[in-house]
């Protein structure tokens, strides 16, 4: 296909989010919260790909009048640009996280919350590899692969999935919690080779990790990422920051276990449930520190790579405070943290109240006492509008 210029995104144009039951043009939170990009139910079998050209074509369409379209969900998204786009393959970019099943319980991890029967994958995934590497014109020679879920070393057929994409030369990256160690990635892992691997540990010290974790398994997936490091290929250890890990002892000893297990890369990031006005001083503060830590002991450090769709300027802040002595201070004029909590609060059962509402809309009109029901909804409404004007101010 030939190239054109337009707005669009690089996930919208090329990649593919496998779900447990659905398919989707990305996962990426914007500004806390995650946003629709649904393109279609999918149980396994052949791709719809009149589907995912028709939601495509939806999306190009809704970015050439994003104007007009100000509560879409990429509204806001850092990741949308005027570009001349190469559409001679389908997809450049595989996620699967076509298991959510994990064996932590993590306490910034939303989908520990979803019942188990939608965290089950619906179908087998090395079909699906076998497609996407033997059809022409549908996986980019220069696709990026993600691995995740859940944690993908639970799939049965993960590792003869994992050899086929590594077979076929397309970069490969792993998000693994490490608690189960894989020979099969561990033979694949080599110095400028084409796969990667990332752990997020989130503490320092294994207290820290079963309060957030729930499992006693920190000295363990220390070990095996140590084994995985010892390859010479790209194995970095995360450091997710949130509400209840900024403490300096947290961050010390992060860093003494990288450098104990000879750890070459990190990436510091934060909570992505977190909105802008979530992202603290405190948090802001620990992330310089930490990559001021982990610098200083010539230890590769990525800041804000996830982070950045929820809170684009975390980055820019993290490496401008970084190399001054001044810390982030509390603007006068940013609510507190418990303001906040109370204000989602209060917008989330607004919200449920005006679902409610308009479903009983949809359905009033087969009722014989839809007048009466008019008038409440309407009475509701009305204090719906008022309460939100007042939470404005």
């Amino acid at each position: 296909m030939s190239k054109s210029k337009y707005r669009s995104c690089c996930y919208v144009e090329g990649a593919l989010i496998l779900h447990p039951k659905k398919i989707f043009h990305c996962c990426i939170p914007v500004k806390g919260k995650f946003g629709d990009t649904l393109i279609s139910e999918f149980m396994g079998g052949n791709f719809p790909i009149d589907k995912i050209i028709e939601s495509r074509n939806k999306y190009r369409k809704m970015f050439s009048e994003l104007e007009n379209h100000k509560d879409f969900h990429c509204y806001d998204c850092p990741h949308h640009h005027v570009n001349e786009w190469d559409n001679k393959y389908l997809f450049n970019n595989i996620h699967f996280n076509h298991s959510i099943l994990c064996n932590l319980k993590c306490n910034n991890c939303v989908q520990r919350s979803w019942p188990l029967e939608y965290q089950k994958p619906s179908y087998d995934i090395l079909p699906i590899v076998k497609t996407l590497t033997s059809t022409k014109n549908i996986l980019s020679p220069d696709a990026f692969i993600f691995w995740a879920g859940g944690e993908p070393t639970l799939v049965h057929d993960f590792e003869e999935s994992l050899q086929l994409m590594i077979n076929h030369g397309v970069k490969n990256e792993i998000a693994t919690n490490s608690t189960i160690f894989s020979e099969v990635v561990f033979k694949n892992l080599k110095p400028d080779g084409n796969l990667i691997l990332k752990t997020s540990i989130d503490c320092g010290t294994a207290e820290k990790y079963f309060q957030k974790k729930k499992k006693d398994w920190y000295y363990r997936v220390w070990e095996n990422l140590g084994k995985y490091a010892l390859t010479g290929a790209d194995v970095a250890a995360k450091y997710i920051l949130s509400t209840d890990n900024c403490e300096e002892s947290e961050l010390n000893a992060f860093v003494e276990q990288v450098k104990k297990h000879n750890i070459k890369s990190t990436c510091v990031d934060i909570d992505h449930n977190l909105t802008p006005a979530e992202v603290s001083c405190d948090i802001i503060n620990a992330a310089v520190t930490l990559t001021r830590l982990l610098e200083n002991e010539s230890v590769c450090v990525d800041v804000g790579l996830h982070g950045m769709s929820s809170v684009p300027d975390f980055r820019k802040k993290v490496n401008t405070l970084k190399h001054t002595n001044i810390p982030c201070e509390v603007d006068s004029n940013t609510p507190n943290t418990e303001t906040i909590k109370e204000e989602k609060s209060f917008s989330l059962r607004i919200n449920g109240v005006q679902q409610i509402i308009n479903k009983i809309r949809v359905k009033k009109s087969i009722d014989e006492n839809r007048k009466v029901i008019s008038m409440r909804i309407n009475s509701i409404q009305k204090f719906i509008d008022k309460v939100r004007g007042k939470n404005k101010q």
